[in-house]
């Protein structure tokens, strides 16, 4: 098997096998944030970053899980290095991936974003009706629902791997 199967096939058995509180805790960001990187690990963007340029994560600064997105600063992507940015308006920020947690404003944040083409991942079961990725709490287990209709549209190609991972595939 190789590294990234394996990476990914070991957070997919980690947020389905979590009983217990750590998947339901309040403070699970380390786990959202091992999703988000792999969801960046095995996507690919039409119009993405020249060979060498890093991908650019942007975190909602508010998020209460920023500590755990932060530390994947530097992370490998494929042969680019991940670059993490918090900032409230990733917009214009040169953004190819955003979490944007939970906000009154994410539903027309993330239609924004992804018309731009830029990986939108939220949280909440209605968040990817806006957005590309919506991690979803199902019992205790923490999953993800897919759009992948709007990840085509904006020009981002998910693996099939992680659309069988899915709860949801849109």
């Amino acid at each position: 098997m190789s590294g990234g199967r394996r990476t990914l096939m070991m957070t997919a058995l980690l947020a389905l096998s979590l009983g217990g509180e750590a998947a339901a805790a309040a403070d699970d960001g380390p786990m959202r944030a091992a999703m988000v990187y792999n969801f960046v690990r095995f996507a690919t963007w039409r119009d993405g970053p020249r060979m060498g340029e890093p991908l650019t994560l942007c975190v909602d600064p508010a998020a209460p899980s920023l500590a755990a997105f932060l530390d994947l600063n530097g992370k490998p992507v494929g042969p680019r290095r991940l670059r993490v940015v918090a900032t409230a308006a990733p917009l214009g920020a040169g953004c190819h991936a955003a979490y944007l947690g939970v906000h009154a404003t994410t539903a027309g944040l993330a239609q924004r974003l992804t018309r731009e083409g830029v990986l939108t991942v939220g949280d909440g079961p209605d968040f990817s009706r806006s957005g590309v990725i919506g991690l979803v709490v199902v019992g205790r287990e923490l999953r993800f629902e897919i759009n992948h209709g709007l990840a085509r549209r904006s020009g981002i190609d998910l693996s099939s791997k992680l659309l069988r991972l899915a709860l949801v595939v849109r």
